[in-house]
């Protein structure tokens, strides 16, 4: 449970980015338990919203 919240921080960072693939009104992001995929139309928006991820992550406290 507290690993959902703090990955909840990072996930709405990565949201917020509003770049890449959108699906159901839903941008680049589907998150399951412990599994995270970010989807993008190029490799370039995968990059950025990776390192989005990954610094929010780190910010919060998860590695």
């Amino acid at each position: 449970m507290l690993l959902n919240f703090d990955l909840e921080y990072a996930i709405t960072k990565v949201q917020e980015n509003q770049v890449g693939l959108k699906l159901n009104g839903t941008h680049q992001l589907l998150v399951y338990a412990d599994g995270v995929n970010l989807l993008g139309d190029n490799i370039d928006t995968l990059k950025k919203n990776t390192e989005t991820l990954t610094d929010a992550s780190e910010e919060d406290g998860l590695e």
